[in-house]
């Protein structure tokens, strides 16, 4: 907790001053934010709200002139004679202040009315919001009771009065609304009528006001309520217990003034005659000056007892007279007791100054607290005697937490360090480094072995975890990456200070260095809503620079930007001049502080202060790092910051015209090394010649690298190339692959992001996918398998090694495409035993019944075994005809089964002469019959069309049956594997996704009908 050593007149009236305004500017926030747009008035008793467009968050307040009928209710007396009487009033207001003649003549009570034109497309179901009706009133809503409060009446007999904000909601398919309102008002004199703007729009429009207006309220009398209990503990648990008990009491009485003002939500929860309401609250209000009295009396011993004493009798008898006297004096009474307790305030305030100035620097937060109080009472003058505010819940939270600080830093108030302190933090400060060097070494081992074991529990115990246990997990992984950064930066640092650091210099392509920055921080985000963006062109000259020390300095500055920004976007940028490129880094964060200079922000283990940020990681050596690599280059670096965000610049050499195309072929090893490995390579791979080619496309921007990398793996494999991640892509739409080849750094789009992308089509088993990249960090590796790799080489690449993991990669993928071939004809094979015990027992029965029949369906259960089990099935595709003879077969055998309430219609086209995946219509069929119309009782259709297209097949089966919903359909096109899977809808997806990049398109309406189709190229 910041105090400040010494406080000077001139520095205690500036930190005054700045609270006022920072209590001033979050008070004028919290106003202007809550006032109404720009609104209409009612004029001559009519509303004309037919511009408004009536939304959710637009309420309209009924102010203006209102029809006003004096000592007549219009809806409980229609037939009294009123027109006569119909005056203009404007709402809000206290009739009270009309003329006394006027007043005379009204005898207290009457009634309002308000035409309201609304627009003809408006909502049907409103509300109305009513703060303040003094004190009982009837609501109509074109001649409909829709609320009442207490009991309107024309006498004081017979008048009920109540207090508190009321909401009533009303249909409507009018345009044009009345609202009349019958009000009488016999229990406060000096008060009567609509005193507060009645509020209208939509029920959800008031229903989200209301809520708000009272959440708030809770919300400060639980705070309030959360301080009395924290003084009743520390009453017992500390020695300074009267202070405790005071501060108790003040902060309880806060809280019933704020139970009782504004919305009185104390009256949702016990009943309270009007005449009683304003009793309490002014003895609410009162006890807590006086409760104020007593805890200033207990935190200083040397205050003015006489005065203090005097002060509180004064108040006590103030309390006395509200009790006992009636209410007719309250408004004069009420002005009068506020102003004896700003004098209240301003002699405490004038006391604690002073203990201020004299050395007491705790007693500030007492000095805090008390402008707080003062600023509040000021404004609840102005909102009673001039304007109508609504309720503000700050300065009731800012003085007992200024307080309950004082008491706690009066508790555990800090000693300040000696001498022999500041001796001990000097030579401590000069071996940081060396400890920090040594530690970060030692520590490296054990961290990178507790995220390791993190990350196992995490991945082998996911159906075990509960989710508080996954998040702590994935929390201490984090944790974890974030340490092991920081070690590295204190690495950097000793290495830097030592002059280790050695720079190997060639020429960089900076918009690809840039994009694969952005792709590793992608992951490190956190759940933030941020952008991370590039707007270097492809076309951007090369720069001369450590390639890896380049990637550390983006890396420490557009990670230091996600740190600091909690939405929006992080952009790098560059551009140059002369013979230096100028790259930006660029954010929308909370920005650095003005009175931050540049030699703080970059200096070793220097944190920026942001209140607005509290959790921010890190020892602050980034921004150092980066700053003395950048110098290294021969370059600089600085910042400019708004409270927008802030923009780094650092420049880095460009290179020179020729650029060294060595650098751009540095997967080839030397010919000497390929040469020394042939002979191995001949007789470890010689197998493979013989056997199925598989298809492996080579993704590189580099015309040389993909050369060099086709001519490594040809003969054994048909290899197809492309030079870009989009040509990549058009390639896996036209093909079926068994590997992707692809180099991380591209233009446009990098291979982390190929692969996202490709992971969102197929699984890791299902297409194989090895990067290749210059870097082996860590970081990279990690980002690597996250972004959905099966395998990762550093270049320069080993032929060896190179053919040695495209065999295991594609031995992988030929394995799962065989075992979903098997697992089709498996699934197929075993055929549920009551599907055969039903179909023998049709055939029995017909046997006395119908003989051709019995022929016809025994013929078809016999091609049905025959075609279940034929050795075709083990094939990747068979001819259609073989996949409908097969349906055929099934459908007469159902249609036997269940007669009328299964119906099929086949419509194929002819000459359809193309080869399908086996079992893929059949499954398809069966489960629209079984799991489609037979669900219904009365059973259904089934339409199986097979269509020509110009480019491809389209077969189609749609049923009338149960249908499903989303959910359903989306797990049954869940590409992962399940327990559950069987030889139909999920099975037939994947295989069709295997063979031809798009598996089944599924659309259903529950309860109505559903249609599963796919489509077959026609060059298939």
């Amino acid at each position: 907790m910041f105090i400040p050593k010494s406080i000077t007149y001139k520095k205690m009236l500036f930190i005054l001053v700045i609270f006022l305004l920072l209590l001033t500017s979050i008070r004028s926030f919290w106003i202007m934010s809550h006032l109404p747009p720009e609104q209409p008035l009612a004029k001559q008793g009519v509303m004309d709200l037919q511009d408004v467009s009536f939304t959710d968050e637009v309420t309209i307040n009924l102010d203006g002139e209102w029809e006003f009928y004096p000592n007549v209710f219009l809806e409980s007396d229609k037939d009294a004679q009123h027109e006569f009487s119909k005056r203009f009033l404007s709402v809000p207001k206290n009739w009270q202040e009309e003329p006394k003649k006027q007043l005379d003549e009204w005898n207290r009570n009457g009634t309002y009315k308000l035409l309201v034109q609304l627009p003809t497309d408006a909502n049907n179901f409103f509300g109305l919001r009513m703060e303040e009706i003094t004190t009982a009133a009837n609501i109509y809503v074109n001649g409909e009771l829709i609320s009442q409060r207490g009991n309107p009446a024309q006498s004081k007999e017979n008048h009920t009065g109540e207090l508190g904000a009321t909401t009533a909601f009303f249909h409507t398919e009018e345009n044009l609304i009345e609202l009349v309102i019958e009000t009488s008002s016999f229990d406060y004199s000096k008060r009567g009528g609509i005193n507060k703007s009645i509020t209208f729009g939509t029920a959800n429009a008031i229903i989200q006001q209301h809520t708000e207006m009272r959440m708030v309220q809770y919300i400060v009398a639980a705070i309030l309520l959360l301080h009395v209990i924290y003084a009743i503990s520390f009453s017992f648990i500390g020695k300074q217990r009267k202070k405790a008990i005071m501060f108790g009491l003040l902060a309880f009485f806060s809280m019933v003034s704020v139970l009782i003002d504004d919305d009185r939500i104390i009256l949702s929860y016990i009943s309270i005659h009007p005449s009683l309401i304003y009793k309490w609250m002014f003895f609410a209000y009162f006890m807590g000056v006086i409760s104020l009295l007593l805890f200033i009396d207990s935190l200083f011993k040397d205050m003015n007892k006489k005065v203090l004493r005097l002060l509180m009798l004064i108040k006590v008898l103030a309390t006395l007279i509200i009790l006992i006297k009636p209410e007719e004096i309250f408004p004069d009474f009420y002005l009068l007791g506020s102003l004896l307790s700003l004098f209240i305030y301003f002699y405490l305030f004038t006391c604690v100054w002073k203990k201020v100035i004299r050395g007491n620097h705790t007693a500030i937060f007492i000095l805090l607290g008390l402008t707080s109080i003062f600023v509040n009472l000021s404004w609840g003058i102005a909102k009673v005697y001039w304007t109508d505010l609504t309720f503000y819940p700050f300065d009731f939270i800012i003085t007992n937490i200024a307080f309950a600080c004082f008491l706690f830093a009066n508790h555990i108030q800090i000693l300040n360090e000696n001498e022999s302190w500041a001796k001990q933090l000097t030579q401590i400060d000069k071996r940081r480094d060396e400890f920090l060097a040594n530690t970060s070494h030692e520590l490296r081992n054990p961290l990178h072995g507790m995220i390791n074991i993190a990350q196992s529990l995490l991945d082998h115990n996911q159906d075990k975890m509960t989710e508080s246990n996954k998040e702590n997990v994935q929390l201490l992984i984090d944790i974890g990456k974030r340490m092991n950064f920081t070690l590295n930066d204190l690495s950097a640092v000793t290495q830097l200070k030592e002059g280790k650091v050695k720079l190997y210099k060639k020429n960089v392509n900076l918009h690809m260095t840039t994009a694969l920055v952005l792709d590793m921080l992608d992951f490190m985000k956190e759940g933030k809503k941020i952008k991370l963006q590039s707007t270097i062109p492809t076309t951007f000259p090369y720069v001369t620079a450590d390639e890896n020390r380049l990637i550390q300095i983006l890396f420490n500055l557009v990670h230091n930007a996600i740190k600091f920004t909690e939405k929006g976007s992080i952009t790098v940028g560059a551009n140059y001049t002369g013979k230096m490129a100028t790259i930006s880094v660029k954010d929308t964060g909370v920005g650095i502080p003005a009175d931050q200079n540049i030699e703080q922000v970059f200096q070793s283990y220097e944190r920026v202060n942001l209140n607005e940020i509290n959790d921010i990681s890190g020892i602050g050596i980034g921004l150092s790092v980066s700053k003395q690599l950048v110098e290294l280059h021969g370059g600089t670096i600085t910042y400019h910051s708004t409270n927008e965000g802030t923009t780094f610049l650092f420049t880095i050499p460009l290179a020179g015209r020729n650029i060294n195309m060595t650098n751009q072929t540095e997967l080839i090893k030397s010919e000497t090394e390929i040469a020394a490995e042939k002979d191995i390579e001949k007789r470890l791979f010689k197998k493979h010649a013989n056997e199925n080619q598989a298809t492996i496309l080579v993704v590189d921007d580099n015309p040389i690298n993909v050369k060099i990398i086709k001519e490594m793996l040809i003969p054994q494999h048909y290899v197809l190339t492309a030079f870009s991640a989009k040509e990549a892509l058009q390639c896996l739409e036209q093909n079926q692959l068994d590997l992707i080849i692809s180099d991380v750094m591209m233009p446009n789009m990098s291979g982390y992001e190929l692969t996202k992308k490709i992971r969102e089509q197929y699984s890791i088993s299902e297409l194989p996918i090895l990067l290749i990249t210059a870097r082996n960090l860590p970081e990279d590796i990690h980002i690597a398998f996250e972004s959905g790799a099966n395998d990762y080489l550093i270049k320069p690449v080993n032929s060896l090694e190179l053919k040695t993991r495209v065999n295991a990669l594609t031995e992988l993928k030929q394995s799962v495409k065989e075992l979903l071939r098997l697992e089709a004809a498996w699934l197929q094979a075993q055929i549920h035993p009551h599907f055969l015990f039903n179909t023998l027992n049709s055939i029995a029965s017909l046997a006395d019944i119908d003989n051709d029949r019995m022929i016809a369906l025994l013929g078809a259960f016999g091609n049905y075994l025959q075609r279940s089990f034929a050795i075709t099935n083990i094939n990747s595709v068979i001819p259609i005809a073989n996949e409908l003879e097969l349906t055929y077969s099934y459908v007469h055998i159902e249609k036997e089964r269940f007669r009328e309430r299964v119906y099929v219609e086949f419509d194929i086209d002819e000459n359809v002469d193309i080869h399908i995946p086996p079992l893929s219509i059949q499954p398809l069929v069966e489960n629209a019959i079984m799991h489609g119309i037979l669900h219904k009782v009365e059973g259904g259709k089934v339409f199986i069309r097979v269509k020509k297209q110009p480019h491809f097949i389209e077969i189609m089966i749609e049923d009338d049956g149960v249908g499903m919903d989303q959910e359903q359909i989306k797990e049954l096109l869940d590409l992962r594997h399940s327990a559950q899977d069987g030889v139909g809808v999920k099975n037939t997806n994947r295989r069709l996704t295997q063979l031809y990049g798009k598996g089944l398109t599924i659309s259903s309406i529950p309860n109505k009908k559903t249609i599963v189709r796919f489509q077959i190229p026609k060059e298939s």
